[in-house]
């Protein structure tokens, strides 16, 4: 087990696309109903189980999420200073922007998270990104994306 999170089952999202005039638009997404963050000015030396406790301790981070991934340099085994996170509800994923923007991770960081809304929304659409391009590379299960599991424990994802 690594983190508890309230999400036990898989749920597929399909956005809600608004375009002004109230007409469907293609890649628009209703903003009341983002739910992936992305955050940047990581330091590079976090892992992702680092990077996660961290969060959780400044703000029950896990609770109601289903998908957490931090992309690593698998050369040096360094993450690239940002990560992608998937929350059920979008007034979480609101809250933890409001709460943890500018939040730094330690005393001595150079500047403070930026949180803003990723431009890939949604559990379904984050681990189709990431299967897509790199899943057969990533060989480490320490530097795989996250997932809700049965038990709404967050594992690693299996190709």
């Amino acid at each position: 087990m690594l983190f508890r999170s309230s999400a036990s089952k898989k749920r597929k999202l399909s956005p809600t696309t608004v375009k002004a005039g109230g007409k469907k638009a293609k890649n628009a997404i209703d903003p009341s109903a983002r739910t992936t963050l992305m955050i940047r000015n990581i330091p590079r030396k976090y892992s992702q189980r680092q990077l996660l406790t961290d969060l959780n301790e400044a703000y029950a981070f896990t609770h109601g999420v289903d998908f957490f991934y931090l992309p690593t340099d698998l050369g040096t085994g360094r993450n690239l200073g940002y990560c992608f996170v998937n929350f059920l509800r979008p007034a979480d994923a609101e809250a933890v922007k409001q709460t943890l923007h500018k939040f730094r991770l330690f005393n001595a960081a150079k500047s403070g998270l930026s949180i803003g809304y990723a431009d890939v929304q949604g559990f379904e659409q984050n681990l189709r990104n990431v299967r897509r391009s790199l899943m057969h590379r990533i060989k480490n299960r320490e530097y795989r994306p996250l997932v809700a599991g049965p038990d709404g424990d967050l594992v690693p994802v299996t190709n």
